[in-house]
């Protein structure tokens, strides 16, 4: 299973194991960790379009309402994989999208886009992640810059 081939691969790590010579259970912990990635960008791109419905309905919170938990799943995988800047990009997103929710200001249209935009940015992410390829400094750049603009 996915849970398990992770576990693993946490626990290799830790014990210096896993030295990537192209083990059998070294590919079972690259599929774990694409199947992973695919099911985090479900969710994020469940998030971005429940965040779009929002903005269209001339904000019905009650589109917003699983936004933040349906983003948690996304923070741990983040968190799993060792990619804590992205974790900690997510859980502002879903920081921000909770207190949007339990706000009785009119809705900040400025501060969604912006969050929309860090959404598209995450799936982006995750996409390429799913792909095979490695964070790298290019993806590390736009997660800080999408951090930076959420907390302007």
């Amino acid at each position: 299973s996915v849970e398990n081939a992770l576990m693993y691969s946490a626990l290799a790590n830790e014990n210096g194991a896993g030295n990537g010579n192209g083990s059998l259970e070294d590919g079972m912990i690259e599929q774990a960790h694409q199947h992973l990635f695919t099911e985090m960008q479900a969710s994020i791109a469940l998030s971005a379009r429940a965040l779009g419905s929002y903005m269209e309905s001339d904000f019905d919170r009650e589109h917003i309402a699983n936004v933040s938990s349906s983003l948690a799943g996304a923070i741990g995988g983040f968190q799993m994989v060792g990619l804590n800047d992205a974790a900690e990009l997510t859980a502002l997103c879903g920081q921000q999208v909770g207190e949007e929710y339990e706000s009785r200001e009119p809705a900040n249209v400025q501060g969604l886009e912006s969050i929309a935009d860090c959404l598209v940015s995450i799936e982006y992410l995750l996409h390429e992640l799913a792909a095979g390829r490695k964070s790298d400094g290019a993806m590390k750049q736009l997660i800080g810059e999408n951090l930076a603009a959420l907390r302007a």
